[in-house]
């Protein structure tokens, strides 16, 4: 299986590209042309298509960021510097810190009964998307595999105080 390699920015900035329309489809944001027009059917004017340009690019950076952020608690966790919770807790305070985060869309798309399970799903898949692929970087995202099961079916799995409730967003 291939997995995307973000450790390069070459490899984030075309990531990036190629998710940003998704994104943005995601988000509600995105109009099939046939539609761009008002409410009324009048044309958007060159002000409303600057204002959205500008809105785009406000994403497209925020984006940016949030990637490189979690590529980055990948590689500490690849590391030995974070635990798997520390790692997850730290991309879930990086989609906290996303206005543009779809909590929806990710509570329907990753797996889990919690945010703390997915957060935890989530700095797995990261990691796979950020290490090269190998027989060491396998055993390694199979043991953090394997560390979230421990914990599920223990029922330990707490990020922090407040993983006991659910995020209001």
């Amino acid at each position: 299986m291939q997995l995307l390699n973000f450790s390069t920015p070459a490899a984030l900035l075309v990531s990036s590209v190629l998710v940003i329309p998704l994104i943005d489809l995601l988000m509600g944001d995105a109009q099939p042309d046939s539609n761009r027009g008002s409410l009324f059917g009048e044309p958007y004017s060159q002000i409303d298509e600057d204002r959205r340009a500008q809105q785009l690019e406000e994403k497209e950076q925020i984006l940016l960021r949030s990637i490189e952020a979690k590529a980055a608690v990948a590689r500490d966790l690849a590391g030995g510097g974070l635990t798997l919770f520390e790692a997850a807790s730290k991309t879930h305070e990086i989609d906290l810190q996303n206005p543009y985060f779809n909590w929806e869309e990710f509570r329907r798309c990753t797996p889990g009964s919690c945010d703390g399970e997915r957060s935890c799903r989530e700095v797995i898949e990261c990691l796979c998307a950020t290490l090269p692929q190998g027989p060491e970087n396998e055993s390694l995202v199979a043991r953090y595999e394997t560390e979230l099961q421990e914990h599920l079916d223990r029922g330990t799995l707490r990020l922090s105080e407040r993983d006991s409730a659910e995020n209001p967003k």
